[in-house]
């Protein structure tokens, strides 16, 4: 149940963040300019908000958790304040987001299909 909730979570975020970079694509020479690593960067968008279970308890920040506590992440909000793609998917922390590699892969690499296609984005 948690792979289905969490596949419907990232395919919506995967579909937000493709259309914003159809947006940024349609604006002057951005898709010539702008590289796919950049592009990944400006579009990503994560959930408003992610349920984690740690599992073997532990701290998230000051908070000490128990061993099974459900907790609740404002992902989005989070992705804003911190510039790095990988904080959106919590990469280096007990809480990481198993798409954490494979997203923004993919977003940068529909950047660069963008580019070798230009009919294809615009």
């Amino acid at each position: 149940m948690a792979c289905a909730h969490a596949t419907g979570l990232a395919m919506a975020n995967i579909v937000r963040s493709i259309e914003l970079m159809r947006k940024l694509a349609r604006h002057g020479d951005n898709l010539a300019t702008i590289e796919p690593q950049d592009a990944m960067a400006r579009t990503l968008r994560a959930p408003a908000r992610v349920v984690r279970e740690a599992r073997d308890g532990g701290r998230a920040g000051p908070i000490r958790l128990r061993a099974r506590s459900l907790v609740l992440l404002a992902v989005e909000s989070a992705r804003r304040q911190y510039p790095d793609p990988g904080f959106a998917f919590f990469a280096n922390a007990w809480n990481r987001c198993p798409a954490h590699s494979i997203v923004p892969a993919l977003l940068a690499d529909v950047w660069k299909a963008a580019r070798t296609d230009v009919g294809g984005c615009a």
